[in-house]
């Protein structure tokens, strides 16, 4: 190629560098300008101040002296624009505020107002002018109120930054993270089993004059397996399969807890108590948990400082019932550090200051027993539920071989319990009641007044008169038992109008299975059936089963208006009503308490037709319990188990009991 040539082609490729330099500096000069949003669900609240979900604002702001702060992450330097997303009505216009940007000994500040968006749900970009970033770093934003004019500051949703050039993040203070006590931090895949491949694997009841249980037992147990969800950690953060309420698209703790209950005997096939999982990874840095969290984001549904934020606290008292049966303790040691933050924030967060008794509160909402008339700072349910966690937290602790706070939750237990004891207990009705801040007692007859023989903290004299409330006619020994609010109470609704006289699947239970463990096995038996069979009954006109029942009605429960009203008792609601025709079943009717860990089972044999179970699964064991026909109470039975491992039959007839000591394969006992 000549000379000339070759100066023609460095020409062309000069010219093309300068054109595509030219058009990248064009370019550079026409970059959309980068932003951050600093959200309120991501800011730190250091005072007095709620966040509200459903404005999606910091709100309640009254106390001046409140700040809200955001770390932030800048890698570029530069000046930005801010601005405050706010809303606020006329008498708030003109509250001052700085907003102040610190890193280290280095602080700077702009200056802003609230102006008048007409009304605390319009919001409204106010610019403040801007900030200068002048070295990259973790810089603390606040948004520190000047003394206020007026009752609240404004509602605050944000604050924007943008420039060119803006490299930065928002960066969660350790005191906004989530479940940090929790360590299982991602969802590991797992297929959902079906009803349809593992009945098989399923314990089998039998009960040769009660047929028609099994159709329940079978109908519940099917709903579970259509209520089976795997979370969408990319949405809502959720790390483990769970069982579903069967309600709407939120988890709810109440629920899960008593579904546990009756899940534990599938645990084999699909483990229902890591449904909690969901609840532990999503819990604040102070130990809060929210009873309610939705499904489709993973957010709370409740502000912390709702009342009706926290359901019974009964995680503990789910997660050792579940182990009774599995005899697997691996779950202790993960579940542990979140349990003792969880109830060291309920010492604070549900204990009202300077009453006379020390004891803790709930609500309506807040007990599950939603429309309840119950009043007071001092509940009974709630008091006793804190009993039963400090009980179980001891008994995960002695497992772990960690005795000092065994030692502790076992001090904290006694003294509670001495409290409900001198405040609650009314010896003339023969009923505990919550009570005021006087320690007055607040007397309202509803399934509440009974949570303390599930605790194991009655005596036989108060078990009696307890008892004797539940067998009265006239107040909740109805034609389904146990009303939520007393027959003889004042707004009691025959048709159960939700918890002012519905029956429920969790008070039942609790009511049952404290009977049992205080040793009244029979009438706990008794109160079984005739449930059960209120429960079939509804089940033959309808072909399932329901929310809730109506007390003195053959039909599901009513809502809060009654018949007519809202809130209607919910059809296919396994859910926690499979309670009665799977865990109530096996534990009160055939009579079995199984100890996994012990590789033991007690049997209370009452019945005298062909019962038993097959398939029994506890402590990695399996096994067929079946009891032979005789012709009354008093008569020796013939007993065949076949199992696949040794393990101990406790067996108890009437008022003798015998151990019998099962090996592996077919067995044959004569008591």
């Amino acid at each position: 190629m000549k000379d000339f040539e070759w100066e023609a082609v460095m020409i062309v490729m000069i010219a093309k560098t300068v054109i595509f330099l030219a058009s990248i500096l064009l370019l550079q000069q026409h970059v959309p300008a980068a932003e951050v949003f600093l959200s309120n669900k991501q800011a730190e609240i250091r005072g007095e101040a709620a966040r509200e979900q459903q404005n999606d604002c910091i709100g309640s702001w009254e106390d001046e002296k409140t700040i809200v702060a955001w770390q932030v992450e800048f890698k570029s330097v530069g000046t930005f624009k801010i601005s405050c997303v706010q809303a606020a009505e006329a008498r708030s216009e003109g509250n001052g505020y700085d907003i102040t940007i610190t890193k280290g000994s280095s602080a700077s500040r702009v200056m802003g107002k609230v102006v008048d968006t007409g009304s605390w749900n319009d919001f409204k970009d106010v610019d403040l002018g801007s900030i200068r970033i002048g070295k990259a770093g973790v810089y603390d934003i606040a948004v520190v109120p000047h003394p206020k004019k007026t009752q609240a500051v404004m509602n605050l949703r944000g604050l924007r930054i943008s420039g060119n050039a803006l490299d930065a993040e928002v960066r969660l203070p350790i005191s906004m993270q989530r479940g940090i006590y929790f360590k299982k931090k991602k969802y590991i895949p797992e297929p959902l089993p079906t009803f349809k491949a593992n009945r098989g694997k399923l314990p089998v009841p039998v009960l040769e004059s009660n047929p028609e249980y099994l159709e329940l037992y079978w109908k519940c147990w099917e709903l579970a397996f259509d209520h089976f969800k795997k979370p969408e950690p990319e949405k809502n953060g959720f790390v483990s399969n769970y069982l579903d309420e069967a309600y709407n698209s939120n988890i709810f703790q109440w629920d899960t807890i008593f579904m546990v209950m009756f899940a534990r005997y599938g645990d084999h096939v699909f483990p229902a108590v890591q449904s909690f999982d969901n609840f532990y990874c999503k819990q604040h840095y102070d130990g809060f948990i929210d009873r309610e969290i939705r499904e489709t984001n993973g957010e709370d549904y409740h502000s912390k400082n709702s009342p009706s934020a926290i359901n019974p606290p009964l995680f503990s008292w789910a997660e050792m019932e579940s182990y009774r049966v599995t005899g697997d303790k691996s779950r202790f040691a993960l579940v542990l550090p979140v349990l003792e933050r969880y109830v060291e924030w309920l010492e604070t967060g549900r204990k009202k200051s300077n009453t006379a008794h020390g004891l803790f509160w709930s609500n309506g909402l807040g007990s599950g027993m939603d429309n309840t008339p119950r009043q007071g700072s001092g509940w009974v349910d709630m008091s006793t539920q804190m009993v039963m966690q400090y009980k179980d937290l001891s008994a995960m602790c002695r497992k772990l071989g960690l005795h000092d706070k065994a030692v502790k939750f076992d001090k904290r237990s006694n003294e509670i319990v001495n409290l409900i004891q001198k405040w609650m207990w009314n010896e003339e009705e023969g009923l505990f009641y919550d009570v005021d801040d006087q320690g007055e007692h607040v007397k309202w007859k509803t399934a509440g007044c009974f949570w303390p023989m599930l605790a194991g903290i009655t005596t036989p004299e108060q078990e009696a008169k307890l008892i004797a409330n539940l067998k009265d006619s006239k107040a909740f020994w109805r034609k389904n038992i146990f009303p939520t609010l007393a027959a003889d109470q004042p707004g009691y609704d025959p048709s159960g109008g939700y918890w002012r006289g519905g029956v429920w699947a969790p008070t039942n239970y609790a009511i049952i299975r404290g009977l049992a463990r205080q040793g009244h096995r029979n009438f706990a038996r008794e109160a079984t059936e005739r449930y059960l069979d209120e429960i079939y009954s509804v089940f033959k006109k309808t072909g399932t089963v329901y929310e809730l029942y109506a007390p003195d009605m053959e039909r599901p429960g009513s809502g809060t208006g009654g018949l007519h009203g809202s809130h209607q008792a919910r059809p296919d609601f396994v859910g926690w009503t499979g309670c009665g025709p799977i865990a109530m079943l096996i534990e009160n009717v055939l009579g079995f308490e199984v100890q996994g860990a012990n590789k033991h089972v007690n049997w209370d044999l009452s019945r005298i037709d062909c019962h038993g179970i097959r398939g029994l699964r506890f402590g990695g064991i399996t096994a067929d319990i079946i009891a032979e026909r005789r012709d009354a109470k008093d008569k020796p039975v013939e007993i065949t188990v076949v199992s696949d491992a040794p393990f101990t039959l406790e067996i108890t007839k009437l008022n003798a009991s015998k151990r019998f000591k099962v090996g592996k394969g077919k067995n044959k006992f004569s008591f």
